[in-house]
């Protein structure tokens, strides 16, 4: 008797779980058989195998494992209408995350976003409060707090919940917002860090003819806030929370929805990385080396040669600052987008990560958020009004709280005072009542 399509798939569907655990190589040599049976090309038997390599690589990634399973279950024409999986254990290794782990962990992301958040709304707040510091490269800067003050908010948090969780837990508005937080900042730092350099390298190189005025970098700030906001947008249309209920376990993760053509998911994430990220850092690198060559090869000529060497001094270290603002940039988001775009060709080709993925995508993250705490500390030390700007809010704090704790205790002291003398004025009165009374008593008895 010849066993139809449905008979060996339903065969194959209800050992799934069993074999994955006992026997890898006989789950790969049933797969493999039925997938041939079903006319099936050995490009897609390749992919199937990786389903063992998938669990023998212990990754809790997003279900690499039942995803290659459900595309499989998809992809014959004949599929089981009663498959579900409940029927079915989970397949991944349930998350766990020991207690020291954990300790530290909350204790590096508190750091960094109380720094953050301090820091970078210090540092708007300076620059609004004095005038002379409304300049357009300072505009620029505070952009760049904004951005920081933001992903803060919306990422930092949000990634370290998701690491000390299993599986999704924060719902399926935050599923949308984190990404597209995450991409909307990435987008908007860098075009504003590609402002001040042109900014930099047009006021170095043709110091004559450029003039930034105030109105023009507040409308090339919008430009960038509405680019990075439709950049990000797909983010917000194709990220959802997905859910599938097991046999001993509900799984609940963020990922892209499958509406989202692969294609389509590739070209965009290519695009965000190397066209919005990399190839901004290079052309920035060049431009900050031209700006580096002119400041060292130009002479100050003219009358007044004291105060155009000043000038001329503090150009050289605002440079500086930049160019560290942005080798720091680099430095804390190139391993994250680095990533982003392995994990994706990989995933395109259904291949399994590395064992050391999830640490080192926990990793790159926790050094791209640090990133946002360590910008107003690089103002501070290198700019002297910034610093001026973080010890007068400072000091004000201090003279405010000592003239509070002044004014404190002199109100108690005068209460204090108030009351002795309300208490010395009613014993006299007391006193001068008595004395009366007593007089007028003995006068009485002598008139008698």
């Amino acid at each position: 008797m010849e066993l139809t399509k449905s008979h060996i798939m339903a065969t194959t569907l209800s050992t799934v779980s069993e074999m994955i655990s006992e026997n890898a190589t006989i789950f790969a040599t049933t797969v493999v058989s039925a997938v041939e049976m079903n006319n099936t090309t050995t490009s897609k038997i390749d992919d199937y195998k990786n389903i063992v390599n998938f669990n023998n690589t212990g990754i809790n990634t997003t279900n690499m494992t039942t995803d290659v399973l459900n595309n499989f279950i998809q992809s014959i024409d004949d599929p089981l209408p009663d498959f579900s999986y409940e029927d079915y254990n989970y397949l991944n290794e349930m998350k766990k995350v020991g207690h020291l782990e954990m300790a530290l962990k909350v204790f590096f992301y508190s750091i960094i976003i109380c720094l953050a958040l301090v820091g970078n709304t210090l540092v708007i707040f300076i620059v609004w409060r004095s005038k002379s510091m409304r300049t357009t490269t300072n505009y620029y800067i505070v952009n760049l707090a904004v951005s920081d003050i933001l992903v803060t908010l919306c990422c930092s948090w949000v990634h370290l919940v998701d690491d000390l969780s299993e599986g999704w837990v924060l719902g399926p508005i935050f599923c949308k917002i984190n990404s597209f937080a995450q991409v909307l900042v990435l987008v908007s730092s860098t075009l504003t860090l590609t402002l001040i350099a042109c900014d930099r390298f047009f006021g170095v190189m043709f110091a004559m003819r450029a003039h930034m005025t105030e109105r023009r970098a507040s409308f090339f700030i919008l430009a960038v806030w509405l680019s990075s906001f439709a950049i990000a947008t797909p983010l917000l249309v194709y990220r959802e929370q997905l859910d599938r209920q097991w046999k001993d376990h509900h799984e609940i993760w963020c990922n892209d929805a499958h509406a989202w053509p692969k294609s389509a998911r590739m070209i965009y994430y290519c695009v965000v990385t190397l066209l919005l990220f990399f190839l901004p850092l290079g052309i920035m690198g060049v431009g900050y080396s031209l700006i580096i060559w002119r400041l060292r090869s130009t002479h100050v000529p003219g009358e007044h040669v004291s105060d155009r060497n000043y000038q001329h001094k503090v150009k050289k270290r605002v440079v500086l600052m930049l160019i560290i603002i942005l080798v720091l940039f680099a430095v804390c988001w190139g391993p994250i987008q680095g990533y982003i775009l392995f994990a994706e060709f990989r995933m395109q080709h259904q291949r399994p990560l590395p064992s050391w993925s999830e640490q080192f995508h926990f990793y790159a993250s926790a050094l791209a958020f640090s990133n946002s705490a360590v910008n107003p500390f690089i103002y501070a030390g290198f700019n002297d009004n910034f610093r001026k700007g973080f010890k007068e809010v400072f000091n004000l704090r201090i003279i405010r709280r000592r003239y509070s704790a002044f004014e404190l205790r002199t109100e108690s002291i005068y209460q204090s005072s108030s009351i002795s003398r309300h208490s010395a004025r009613t014993c006299e009165t007391t006193n001068g009542v008595a004395g009366s009374r007593a007089s007028s008593r003995r006068s009485g008895s002598r008139s008698q």
